[in-house]
């Protein structure tokens, strides 16, 4: 008789162990929070906001191939809370944006945020295929600490005077 016991503990401890587990993981992806940002990239002068670093033409100008495997850019862009040029500055990017030719991108960006709301940054990097893609959350300061998670980067809009990405992040800080 106490040889049936056991295995029907050991079903009872296993369903109690998955049930434990499930609901700690469905209450780790409650805490993941979803944020929408838009970058504003200047492209005429005086509110050029990226320029080429490098080159290995060695042209080092704006007007160099940026699709170049090996061009490095710098990026200081304005972030929005909206798509529109008039909606509230949340804070800027800064980074460097590496190509790698055939409209891959590897980007290196950090979020700055300094609003009422959130002060800090949101560290990401990732390759991009034709202006879009999902880059990884590395990491943050301050509101942002701790942080992890993933970013939806897309091109929303694009003209001959500036060019706008919509970020999704979803992330748990």
């Amino acid at each position: 008789m106490g040889y049936f016991k056991l295995p029907a503990l050991f079903v009872i401890a296993s369903i109690l162990c998955r049930l434990s587990s499930s609901s700690v993981y469905a209450s780790s992806i409650s805490k993941y929070r979803t944020l929408v940002k838009y970058e504003f990239e200047g492209l005429v002068s005086p509110n050029i906001s990226s320029v080429v670093a490098a080159s290995p033409s060695g042209s080092g100008n704006s007007s160099a191939n940026t699709g170049e495997f090996g061009t490095i850019r710098v990026v200081k862009n304005i972030v929005r809370e909206s798509n529109h040029t008039d909606s509230e500055v949340l804070g800027q990017v800064v980074g460097l944006v590496n190509s790698l030719g055939d409209g891959l991108v590897f980007l290196s960006l950090d979020f700055m945020m300094n609003n009422s709301r959130w002060n800090g940054t949101l560290g990401v990097q990732g390759v991009l295929d034709q202006n879009q893609g999902e880059l990884e959350v590395v990491g943050g300061t301050n509101s942002f600490r701790f942080a992890k998670g993933y970013c939806t980067t897309t091109l929303e809009y694009s003209d001959s005077s500036f060019t706008v990405y919509k970020h999704t992040f979803r992330v748990k800080f």
